[in-house]
């Protein structure tokens, strides 16, 4: 009987040495992939002060305008056929895929750059500059970079690439803030910004072009005709269904600085820019991370009926720390920004303030949105992103009929907040959370920051001194932070386990 149970018992054990090892492997990965990525970021945000100094508000918002067009197109340029290679049933077919969107990417950028240059004299009048009619011929140059530099990407997911994958994307972001700050020590001005954007894109590339990972990609088999036709017959829906919602989602993010440009001129665009891409800092140090640590244990939570109280834990732990980060930063903004970038940006600062909702909810919403996955919401979550594209061109005309930027910036950072609140409040629904609990909550913490936001607010009205206004902004936020460490509430990690396994729940 010992030896029977023994013998039963044994299957089982490997089976969950064997399921953890996969679990461990894959958490591993995505440090990886993570490290990589927090690695170009800490380059490029920690190259933004010498930039700022380097460079004019111009210069930047000639950058920012260039940068916007090529984000529009940048995630459909391959039409999603990439997204297919990690997918193929063998390399053959992989390779195949990953040539088929390659083509795609080239001849999309083709297309583009006989468009641009036919029109690159009412582009140019349109934006209010006549320097970027010299540079719209690197737009489809650096769409061919991303689509190629994509493709690699899933190239090497498909192949478990993690760390060559991370240092692609390590070295770009180095590259980039390299190039950039050379450039602006040359005086170079906005073709220094743009060199430096298309440099940290080659340099993305180069780490698969040094080694194919052993599998070579384009070859006379998988160039053939007739393959590739069989490929993107067989791939329709990634061209067909994917690639209309990452156009909205780039349309969204990209078009405020295009319409800012054309109304209002390239220096405001330029310190809009900048406003934004500081304040999406924490989504691209923090956010991206924790939404792939959020999607594993919301997956394993619903598996196990508990995806309610993960969801619960995981949001009380984003907003007790990151709202504050927000507040502060939302009263000492311009100084802030004067301070870290120059006096010459101090207006970025004032652009910050009303759209520190819209960032604020969107770290938050950009968590929560790997429940989209997790529980098949895909279809609201395209109307969600059209109904931000909506708010973002209406608040943009009324601030060009009302003749200022800041109105413009004021009603798209209300009006963007407002829809990211409904669409947390829905997604929070949707997971089984309480809503009552969630607004008793936020209420209370609302009133906890009170405090530290009013003794901010007091010294940067009692003392005008810009220096002091930040020190002492970063000291209460170190002490709010500090205090909110050892509350329950902040320990996200033991909650969510907690709650995902019912052996250790009572």
């Amino acid at each position: 009987m010992a030896a029977s149970a023994i013998t039963h018992r044994r299957p089982t054990e490997d089976v969950d040495l064997s399921a953890q090892q996969v679990h461990s492997a894959a958490g591993r990965n995505v440090l990886v992939l993570s490290g990589g990525t927090i690695a170009g970021q800490i380059a490029l945000a920690i190259a933004i002060p010498l930039i700022t100094r380097l460079y004019t508000p111009g210069d930047m918002g000639e950058y920012a305008t260039f940068v916007a067009l090529v984000g529009i197109f940048a995630p459909t340029v391959s039409l999603h056929y990439e997204l297919a290679v990690p997918l193929a049933r063998n390399s053959v077919v992989a390779a195949r895929i990953a040539s088929l969107a390659t083509l795609v990417a080239i001849a999309f950028a083709l297309l583009l750059s006989v468009c641009l240059l036919l029109l690159r004299g009412v582009v140019a009048r349109h934006f209010g500059t006549t320097k970027l009619e010299g540079f719209l011929w690197l737009v489809p140059v650096s769409l061919i970079a991303q689509g190629f530099a994509s493709v690699l990407g899933m190239w090497g997911l498909r192949y478990e690439a993690f760390s060559r994958m991370a240092i692609a994307r390590g070295a770009q972001g180095i590259a980039q803030s390299s190039i950039q700050v050379f450039a602006g020590w040359l005086r170079s001005g906005a073709s220094g910004l743009l060199i430096g954007q298309i440099g940290g894109q080659i340099a993305a590339v180069v780490p698969f072009v040094a080694r194919t990972l052993g599998k070579p990609l384009f070859t006379r088999r998988s160039l053939n005709p007739s393959g590739l036709l069989r490929v993107a017959r067989h791939h329709w829906r990634f061209p067909l269904v994917a690639t209309w919602s990452s156009l909205v989602n780039s349309l969204t993010a990209n078009l405020p600085v295009i319409l800012l440009v054309s109304t209002f001129g390239p220096t405001v665009a330029g310190k809009f820019a900048l406003s934004f891409r500081v304040l999406q800092l924490p989504v691209r140090l923090v956010g991206q991370s924790m939404s792939q640590v959020f999607l594993s244990r919301m997956a394993k939570a619903r598996k196990d009926a508990r995806l309610a109280d993960a969801v619960e834990h995981s949001f009380r732990a984003m907003f007790l720390f990151v709202f504050p980060c927000f507040a502060i930063l939302a009263c000492i903004a311009p100084q802030f920004f004067a301070v870290a970038f120059g006096d010459a940006w101090a207006d970025s600062g004032v652009y910050t303030q009303p759209l520190v909702p819209w960032m604020f909810f969107g770290f938050i919403s950009t968590v929560l949105s790997m429940l989209v996955s997790v529980l098949s919401l895909q279809l609201a979550e395209i109307v969600f992103q059209l109904a931000l594209l909506l708010v973002t061109v209406a608040a943009l005309y009324a601030g060009h009929q009302a003749g200022s930027a800041l109105i413009a910036i004021a009603v798209l950072g209300t009006a963007a907040g407002l829809i990211l609140i409904f669409k947390i409040l829905w997604l929070l629904h949707c997971a089984g959370v309480s809503l009552r609990r969630i607004y008793r909550f936020c209420g209370g913490e609302i009133l906890r920051s009170a405090p530290a936001v009013a003794v901010v607010i007091a010294i940067s009205t009692i003392w005008h001194n810009k220096m002091l206004d930040v020190v002492i902004g970063a000291l209460t936020l170190a002490v709010v932070q500090v205090l909110n460490f050892h509350r329950k509430d902040a320990q996200l990690p033991r909650a969510v386990t907690r709650t995902a396994d019912p052996k250790q729940r009572t």
